[in-house]
């Protein structure tokens, strides 16, 4: 390869195309500029030592461009992809996602008859059964349940997950000590209650410390630690420096935790499924949950942070504006969506009264325990003359009729299935919220998008058993899934 005229050079970088980004752009790049750098150089196959050299070089200025476009986009909340990065620049506005949320009911314990008062105690667990395409889930009973004597039944609150106990470690009596959790993911309660205890041995003394959301306002002699968890649910446990928050005073083995481990949408599961006893009780008989278990919620996604934490910033953590209610209730755990009306449908307003409506994951109504949690938490963040009161969503089940032309070499049974799943998908609650109206277009251009639909047509869409119309939803309701039919004709029997 002819050597390099350096003195070509001069005002070269003038001419480089900021535009090329990758391999093959910077590699023609180069290419294009050997005939004016050295002309002598007339051999461009790859088997050109020279050539060769070029494209690591590509190779090396691809990666390059490739990590500058990373840093970039991680580096702001809307265009970061990776979950670390979302979490990072969540912490910065002071936001933290919400965390997996367990699953609460209540079983009904049968024994066999007792001369005494017969007690199962708290955390006794008892599970799912297992098939073949779900693994079985634990469930650990939340208090005491006393059986009098002669009685065989009682029942007792139940919430999902299995209770981990473990040593974290040694204090050393530094600063800013740390600790690593070694189970995942950690459990939260429906009311937002964390299920970490951590318990510290001071002069042959446990004591039980408190968890705060950050140590920046604890006092040098207050025995509190916080906790941060990671992209992979890691939790790690930070105690202070004397300055915020108390350094735990030097032991062996002397920091240890409690907590509980589960949470996640698996947790909600129908009547009757939480059945088999894992704890060893050969008192008891039969174990069943009479109801379905509700409210596990799954850690907040990368999306619902990017979207969530930029508006809880413009809140500034105080309620004032109605879009300042619907944002910090839909970032409570336990609440899904949320709205505020002046005053109730058919009541006068009330000056000074906030009605919000909110609906629980999953659907639903919520329960008291969510109501009191939410308006106690608004207590602290609304205006000296506002008062928020809690109410019950309304769901309006929106009737469908559709008749659906179904194409040649179709099946018929196979397009009315994917139909009827398309509208329950529509009507979710995931895709639902409060005022949405409902639109005859919406409907027809979802079905109509099915493949092996040939044409549709909308028979009914009304609150009724008859009537075509676009539905104009009030602020407190939410559109749901109501009666369903459908014809279908062409296509293959």
């Amino acid at each position: 390869m002819p050597e390099l005229d350096v003195s070509r050079l001069v005002n070269f970088s003038k001419q480089i195309d900021y535009t090329s980004l990758d391999w093959l752009s910077f590699l023609s790049d180069m290419v294009d500029k050997i005939p004016q750098l050295t002309p002598e150089w007339t051999d461009y196959s790859p088997s050109d030592q020279g050539m060769v050299v070029l494209e690591l070089v590509s190779f090396i200025l691809d990666a390059l461009s490739y990590r500058c476009d990373v840093i970039a986009n991680e580096a702001y909340i809307q265009t970061a992809v990776l979950r670390k990065s979302v979490l990072n620049l969540a912490k910065m506005i002071d936001y933290t996602p919400a965390p997996a949320v367990s699953a609460v009911t209540y079983l009904l314990f049968t024994i066999t008859p007792q001369p005494i008062d017969f007690v199962i105690l708290e955390g006794t667990q008892v599970s799912t059964q297992p098939t073949g395409v779900e693994e079985s889930y634990v469930f650990e009973t939340m208090d005491d349940l006393t059986i009098p004597a002669g009685q065989t039944t009682s029942t007792v609150a139940v919430i999902e997950g299995e209770t981990k106990r473990e040593i974290l470690g040694s204090s050393t009596g530094l600063p800013a000590q740390f600790f690593e959790l070694s189970f995942k993911p950690l459990s939260y309660s429906p009311d937002g209650a964390c299920s970490l205890e951590v318990y510290v041995t001071e002069n042959g003394i446990e004591e039980r410390w408190t968890l705060v959301p950050s140590l920046l306002d604890s006092k040098p002699f207050e025995k509190q630690y916080e906790i941060e968890i990671d992209e992979n649910d890691i939790v790690m446990v930070n105690f202070g420096d004397n300055q915020n928050g108390k350094i735990p005073a030097p032991g062996s083995n002397n920091v240890r935790a409690v907590y509980r481990v589960g949470g996640g949408t698996h947790g909600n599961v129908g009547a009757n499924k939480i059945n088999r006893m894992v704890s060893n009780i050969s008192e008891v008989s039969s174990v069943t949950n009479p109801v379905q278990t509700i409210g596990g919620v799954d850690r907040e996604t990368v999306e619902s942070i990017k979207r969530m934490a930029p508006r809880m910033l413009r809140t500034l953590w105080r309620a004032v504006t109605a879009e300042d209610y619907k944002t910090l209730a839909e970032a409570l755990p336990g609440v899904a969506k949320a709205t505020v009306l002046c005053a109730p449908p058919g009541q006068a307003a009330y000056w000074g009264q906030v009605n919000l409506y909110i609906a629980p994951e999953g659907g639903g109504l919520p329960t008291e325990e969510l109501k009191k949690m939410v308006e106690e938490y608004f207590a602290d963040r609304e205006m000296l003359t506002a008062t928020t009161v809690v109410f019950d969503p309304v769901y309006v089940p929106v009737n469908v009729s559709l008749e659906v032309a179904v194409k040649e070499n179709y099946m018929r049974a196979d397009i009315e299935k994917k139909v009827r799943e398309t509208i329950q998908v529509f009507f979710s609650f995931p895709n639902v919220d409060f005022g949405q109206s409902i639109f005859m277009s919406d409907i027809i251009s979802a079905v109509d998008a099915i493949e092996g639909v040939n044409f549709v047509n909308l028979t009914i869409l009304s609150q009724t058993d008859t009537g075509v119309a676009n539905l104009v939803m009030s602020k407190n309701e939410i559109p749901s899934f109501g009666a369903f039919g459908i014809e279908v004709f062409g296509g293959i029997m």
